[in-house]
């Protein structure tokens, strides 16, 4: 009961490690009756890839976590015109371990949620507009969306109809989502809306007559499901990312 009624969270900054921990705590048996994980979903560390595919830490990046290889499922584009070397996501190899052991679930259904940073939307970048802030953290490619989605099919009955669903929640300003909504669903998202909602009340007395006096579209954020669409075929690894050039990863 006390597996198969909870939510088991993972919230902030935990980069898989301690998810993993704790499912080989808890072990086989009980992660049989999990039926909800909330996890936090921020955008990968960043490392530099070299032309022959090789992966070094950035220099400017302080804090650095481990580097990993590219992942196996994860194939390099074949198209010449692309170049593999630049800044790519570093996407730490217990993600799949995860999945692989709760493959094993053979309960009643089993949902994971990832929650998404508020305007982040791996595939698109949502509220940038031209520049980028935050680091970089903000830009969130679909390679690990994609790998989580082709491990979610691999690791749960062969591909067939399996108890694992993965969902993951998103929130945008109105105007953005109304813009982007095309955008977002040819990147392989399918969208569900699940609700919107007022932005706070500002504590600045001008902003709060203008809140007070009526609404508009920029004042709402909307709150969204996003899943991934059926993988076909290979796993192409998303080229390099074209924002590197800001020193910002």
């Amino acid at each position: 009961m006390f597996y198969s009624k909870n939510t088991f969270q993972f919230d902030a900054y935990h980069n898989w490690h301690p998810i993993l921990r704790w499912l080989e705590t808890i072990g086989s048996i009980k992660c049989g009756y999990l039926t909800k994980l909330e996890i936090t979903a921020l955008a990968p560390s960043r490392v530099q890839q070299n032309g022959d595919g090789s992966r070094v830490p950035i220099k400017t990046n302080i804090g650095c976590e481990e580097v990993w290889p590219r992942n196996h499922d994860l194939v390099l584009s074949t198209d010449i015109s692309t170049s593999i070397e630049g800044v790519v996501e570093n996407i730490n190899p217990e993600t799949e371990s995860v999945f692989a052991l709760l493959g094993r679930h053979r309960g009643p259904g089993l949902t994971l949620f990832f929650n998404l940073e508020h305007d982040v939307i791996p595939g698109i970048e949502l509220g940038i507009k031209g520049y980028v802030y935050d680091f970089g953290r903000r830009v969130f490619d679909l390679d690990l969306p994609n790998l989580i989605e082709k491990w979610r099919v691999d690791y749960t009955s062969g591909g067939q109809a399996h108890p694992m669903e993965v969902i993951w929640r998103a929130s945008a300003y109105k105007p953005e989502f109304v813009e982007e909504r095309d955008d977002i669903e040819k990147c392989g998202w399918d969208i569900t809306e699940t609700g919107e909602r007022l932005i706070p009340p500002p504590e600045n007395e001008a902003a709060l007559k203008r809140y007070l006096d009526g609404r508009t579209a920029e004042d709402y954020i909307i709150e969204f499901d996003l899943r991934r669409k059926p993988i076909k075929g290979l796993v192409v690894a998303r080229g390099p990312c074209e924002l590197s050039w800001t020193g910002y990863f």
